[in-house]
């Protein structure tokens, strides 16, 4: 926007935003001055972020809380009655060791 309308007739301020507010209103804009909060710490506005980019301590990855059945002594009905009723997960291995895309 503000190459479409000035050109090359600008000096960047900080942002385009305020490049073109500056252009637009000349003298009207105060400086910015971030407002200050006590108890108040900006991570909060960016918990999906920082869920995201945090490190989980080794010891929370080394709890083997859920069960690994192998598919071949897994049959239907203790599935369902073991696991799928009891709404419990289960981490199943070997499933596809047995179809034909698995094989090279």
């Amino acid at each position: 926007l503000v190459l479409a309308e000035f050109g090359g007739a600008f000096e960047f301020y900080e942002s385009w935003k305020q490049t073109y507010q500056r252009m637009v209103m000349p003298g009207l804009l105060a400086e910015h001055r971030p407002l200050i909060v006590q108890g108040f710490c900006s991570d909060l506005l960016f918990r999906s972020w920082y869920c995201s980019s945090a490190s989980l301590p080794s010891s929370w990855l080394s709890t083997d809380n859920i069960d690994r059945v192998s598919s071949k002594d897994l049959p239907l009905q203790l599935f369902i009655d073991k696991y799928e009723k009891a709404n419990r997960p289960v981490l199943i291995t070997d499933l596809v060791t047995s179809w034909p895309a698995h094989q090279s």
